[in-house]
């Protein structure tokens, strides 16, 4: 929601902004995120939140940052 927060601002207040990142943002999720999504959903209903989390930040991370 963070991202669409942004991107609202940006486009009413843009004068007011001196630049703009975003990062995994979307409109509306595709075939794939609504997947990927409902696995989550499952996982966490069987598994708890945090096991979910856990699984979601290996999708967020490369690897050499959890070899650190």
């Amino acid at each position: 929601m963070g991202g669409i927060i942004a991107q609202e601002y940006a486009l009413a207040y843009g004068d007011n902004l001196r630049s703009l990142i975003l990062c995994a943002t979307f409109a509306e999720p595709g075939p794939f995120c609504l997947k990927l999504l409902e696995v989550w959903e499952v996982l966490a209903s069987q598994c708890g939140i945090e096991a979910t989390v856990r699984d979601v930040l290996l999708c967020c991370f490369t690897p050499g940052f959890y070899e650190e």
